[in-house]
């Protein structure tokens, strides 16, 4: 049982919380400095073993405290042939496309070349060009572009970066040669690169879509496009994938998939420091961002973990890899 985190605090209290009772020479000093048993740091507040030595520094100090559960064990794993992780065809409308929209997760490009590769994307029960959500990584363009569209055809809104301009290679790290394996940019130790694309359906302007790289909001892009859009509501969905492609297809995403989540929200610069974590993956529930989720695949080693209204994926082809 944690000690209180407000009023008085007796010695006596900090000893049961610790373990220890009624040891002859106990002391706030022994106690802070671990002398009568090793202070867990997993508790939300713990004494920072400094003097001076305060009693107001135990208040919510919980000795059974479990570590924070976070998502660092697997990651899913495709080599770009017949990977897939995906549905189609739900019974029952996601989500639609006058939606907030934010997709989040943690990728790390293991394709060897420059060539284009799927992120994720979203469609109606039977996938179309003409009404979906996507996400890839296009590199015909010198300025190796992130795209973000909704809608197809001659109808979308749609939003592209350049990863390796002068203003946003700073953030990325990515320089001319273009994304992949050997030219990753700013990745945590594992290669990953925590990568946000959000949407404010109310805002037809640029400012409406972004890109957060690591937690950073990506400040310039280099084509935006706001055309009539046709309503649409998303039952079919791809990570790393194009939903109406075959698996087999040449863009397929090649490399680690982690911690995936979607919200129909538009998430705040603050989530999204959340979601990123200082680089390290972890659910959306232990870093506090829950509200309008509607899945969450952790790919902690099976492809059933999800929440909200989300069914669970078919693994087709990756494999599940450990940190």
């Amino acid at each position: 049982m944690a000690i209180s985190s407000s009023g008085q605090i007796k010695i006596s209290e900090i000893a049961t919380e610790v373990g220890v009772g009624g040891e002859p020479d106990l002391s706030l000093r022994g106690l802070s400095i671990g002398d009568f048993g090793t202070i867990n740091t997993n508790s939300a507040s713990y004494p920072d073993g400094e003097a001076p030595h305060s009693m107001l520094e135990w208040r919510g100090y919980d000795h059974s405290a479990a570590p924070a559960v976070t998502d660092s064990d697997y990651y899913w794993l495709g080599d770009g042939v017949n990977d897939t992780l995906r549905f189609t065809n739900h019974s029952s409308t996601l989500f639609g496309s006058n939606d907030d929209f934010s997709y989040s997760g943690w990728f790390r490009v293991d394709e060897t070349s420059n060539q284009a590769q799927w992120l994720g994307s979203f469609s109606e029960a039977s996938p179309s060009g003409s009404n979906q959500i996507f996400i890839q990584y296009n590199p015909t363009s010198a300025r190796m572009q992130l795209r973000f569209r909704y809608g197809g055809g001659g109808n979308f809104h749609q939003r592209f970066w350049s990863i390796s301009s002068t203003n946003n290679t700073s953030i990325t790290g990515v320089n001319s040669n273009g994304w992949y394996s050997t030219n990753r940019g700013n990745v945590n130790s594992e290669g990953f690169v925590h990568l946000v694309f959000t949407r404010d359906n109310s805002d037809t302007t640029s400012s409406g879509m972004n890109l957060y790289w690591n937690g950073t909001k990506l400040p310039e892009s280099i084509q935006f496009n706001s055309r009539s859009l046709t309503t649409f509501n998303i039952r079919s969905v791809a990570i790393g994938d194009a939903v109406g492609s075959s698996p087999n297809n040449a863009n397929v995403f090649k490399g680690g998939i982690d911690q995936v989540s979607v919200y129909n929200k538009t998430l705040t610069q603050s989530e999204v420091t959340a979601l990123y974590n200082s680089g390290t993956p972890m659910t959306c529930s232990d870093a506090g961002v829950t509200t309008n989720l509607l899945a969450e695949y952790r790919l902690e080693n099976n492809t059933t973990n999800t929440s909200g209204t989300f069914p669970s994926l078919t693994n087709s082809g990756g494999t599940f890899t450990a940190y």
